[in-house]
């Protein structure tokens, strides 16, 4: 089934939409047609038809893959001449791997706010800015800040959680968009390396992706630091779990910056644990955050809770936390050097071991 189909099956059945019965002006000021894709080679964005209720339930939008017949692409100019409304957008910046989509789900709710996980176009963007130096970078991310800002249900904010080179983008995309609120998700770097380890070779693999996309962006602890260029030995020679180390001190490095250039009224920070033990107070202070009217005993009771938020899986937090305590004593040996190792970098660069402005005070 298609995205079109499914997402009519999921307003209870009724016409598809087709991208060829709207004309341009209409499909760029209607916020369900999403600019899921920037094709730099054409100047074009790429639109597909996401209602509401497809963003709450889809954990990644880059897994949405549809037919040619189902994307509208249309040229930049021309979809930054048509006049757009325009309503709250907020951003949840992360480094993996810690409950980014879990938080997005939660804060999600009807008439309140549409989740955006993980836009595609973000890492297009970042990928045309480390390319293309200049006002012509600066103006894309100005152009898509007003598409991503359209509303897609009516009266509802827009919380977009970034790709891991959108961290690099939000400081500058907020600007843009003065209402815009950012959330930094503060996770250990230990218990990034364990679900990395527990994923097995695709999680140390991924890790490889993740280290690989922020060097080739410009973005990695090396340009951003000026430390020596990360060059191809490091590929050779670091172990997974070192490239994911150093792909984390580069996020960490993204969302500090962040909070540093827009200060505390816009940038707040939470950590994973705070969400896994006490997601009531958790997501009591991230909606207030966002100044979203959330109905948290609604949303918590719901089943989000219950399931994992990207397989559908049972899911525990409690159980989580031990399992991960679990990991970490059995993995200790090949996690904690890495972890001192990588201390000692941040050390070197100056990147913050903690996240600025926490909206909930660590327990002593």
């Amino acid at each position: 089934m298609s995205i079109a189909e499914d997402s009519a099956a999921e307003l209870g059945g009724g016409h598809t939409p087709r991208a060829s019965e709207y004309s341009t002006e209409q499909l760029v000021a209607d916020g369900r047609w999403f600019p899921l894709r920037f094709n730099a080679g054409r100047d074009q964005f790429e639109f597909v038809f996401i209602p509401p209720e497809r963003h709450r339930e889809t954990p990644f939008l880059v897994y949405l893959e549809p037919p040619a017949s189902e994307i509208r692409s249309i040229a930049r100019s021309a979809a930054s001449a048509v006049d757009v409304a325009h309503g709250p957008l907020h951003f949840i910046l992360h480094a993996g791997f810690g409950g980014s989509t879990l938080l997005g789900k939660l804060l999600g709710q009807p008439g309140v706010a549409v989740p955006l996980h993980e836009p595609p176009i973000l890492t297009d963007i970042a990928a045309y800015a480390s390319a293309t130096a200049g006002i012509d970078a600066v103006q894309l991310q100005r152009d898509a800040t007003r598409l991503l800002a359209r509303p897609i249900g009516p009266g509802e904010a827009i919380i977009c959680k970034s790709t891991h080179l959108g961290n690099g983008l939000a400081s500058t995309m907020a600007a843009f968009h003065s209402t815009s609120q950012i959330l930094c998700l503060q996770t250990p770097l230990e218990e990034m390396l364990m679900s990395l380890v527990l994923r097995g070779l695709p999680g140390r693999i991924s890790a490889r992706k993740i280290f690989i996309s922020l060097r080739n962006s410009n973005m990695g602890i090396s340009q951003l630091a000026g430390m020596d260029a990360l060059s191809d030995k490091h590929l050779a020679h670091d172990t997974d779990l070192e490239l994911a180390a150093l792909a984390w001190l580069s996020m960490q490095r993204m969302m500090v910056e962040t909070a540093g250039r827009l200060g505390p009224e816009r940038v707040r920070s939470i950590s994973t644990r705070q969400l896994m033990k006490d997601p009531r107070a958790t997501l009591r202070v991230a909606a207030a955050h966002f100044r979203l009217e959330l109905d948290v005993d609604k949303q918590l009771t719901g089943g989000l809770l219950d399931r994992h938020s990207k397989t559908g899986e049972p899911f525990n937090p409690q159980r989580r936390a031990e399992r991960f305590a679990e990991g970490l004593r059995f993995h200790r040996g090949e996690i904690a050097p890495v972890v001192k190792w990588a201390r000692k970098i941040a050390e070197r660069t100056g990147t913050a071991w903690e996240l600025p402005y926490p909206l909930i005070e660590a327990a002593a």
